[in-house]
């Protein structure tokens, strides 16, 4: 029975620990399933961005559905308010907004089993030209059809693979212009940051997703809920028990259980057999940081109680075992 008790004890010492590890718990699975859904659109990426973006955004993902719960034109109560249905709504609403983002910025490639064919015709006429077994075109004809294209000053022409690698300056800033070194078309215009924002709007677009995630998550975000929290709610307080255990383990030396239950069968306590003893007297009120009123001999051997003169009773079976309110002993 004492080995059942101070294994509750222990329970109860830890469980400050164990909420705090139920919380980690809790968030992590959020995040992750909120994660999972928005950031789709990079699972074909190397795994060191992938799973930086779905714990960033299952991370966003899981604010909003608290922050946005309460604002949502949901019923707040019921069915409802038990299986959390508006946070639930809410991190789906922002999830998907990312997802978009993140399709806006990545492209909205359908899958196409000539693409891989066609990129290997791409890197063999690159190897072509390098070897010069086809000609490109010249750089200044690069240049020409970069400066068409954008509408500046080109600067500089590097021939890279199948095609020419041109940066034109326009006004202040400049561009990284793809022209195809065979037949001197434009592949793709690449600006540097935010200015790329301003000519390709499915990028804009993106971003702009993705800052309205971000606000309607953090907007009215005031952490997350924990278990001591929703336990406090309910009339519990786990530091309490924590504390309950903590003096549970420290009762529990041997015989300190049979002895506790003794004393609380024990009655009117100045019934009971009293017992002289200085060395017995002194141990107790050292440990009580008390004075003894009387020392009492509980039935069977079962242990001994000393009466304190501030209403408790101490008791110890082997050893000093602890103090109970004379009240709660009687």
């Amino acid at each position: 029975m004492a080995t059942g008790t101070e294994g509750l004890g222990a329970l109860f010492s830890a469980l400050p620990f164990i909420l705090q590890l139920f919380d980690l718990i809790g968030v992590a699975l959020l995040v992750w399933f909120y994660g999972g859904i928005a950031s789709r659109p990079l699972k074909k990426r190397p795994f060191y961005v992938r799973i930086p973006a779905l714990l960033a955004s299952g991370f966003v993902a899981a604010a909003a559905s608290l922050s946005l719960a309460s604002i949502l034109p949901l019923p707040r109560d019921g069915i409802v308010k038990i299986l959390e249905i508006g946070a639930l709504v809410s991190g789906l609403l922002v999830a998907g907004l990312i997802y978009l983002g993140l399709r806006f910025l990545t492209g909205f490639k359908r899958p196409d089993p000539l693409r891989d064919i066609a990129a290997e015709l791409v890197r063999l006429r690159g190897l072509l030209l390098k070897e010069k077994v086809l000609k490109p075109i010249t750089e200044k004809d690069a240049k020409l059809a970069a400066e068409k294209a954008v509408g500046g000053s080109a600067t500089k022409a590097e021939l890279a693979g199948s095609r020419y690698l041109v940066t034109v300056q326009k006004g202040r800033h400049s561009a990284m212009v793809h022209i195809d070194a065979l037949y001197g078309n434009v592949e793709r215009v690449n600006y540097p940051l935010p200015v790329a924002l301003l000519y390709d709007r499915p990028k804009l677009y993106g971003t702009l997703l993705l800052l309205l995630a971000i606000t309607l998550a953090f907007a009215n975000f005031q952490g997350f809920p924990s278990v001591s929290s929703q336990l406090a709610g309910l009339g519990i307080n786990p530091q309490e028990l924590a504390t309950v255990g903590a003096q549970l383990q420290n009762q529990m030396a041997e015989g300190c259980l049979e002895t506790l239950f003794a004393l609380q069968k024990a009655g009117n306590l100045n019934s009971l057999a009293e017992v002289k003893n200085a060395t017995l007297q002194k141990q107790f009120e050292g440990q009580a940081q008390a004075k003894m009123v009387s020392l009492r001999k509980l039935p069977d051997d079962q242990g001994l109680v000393a009466i304190m003169n501030n209403s408790k009773a101490c008791y110890s079976a082997t050893e000093y075992c602890g103090c109970v309110d004379l009240a709660g002993a009687s």
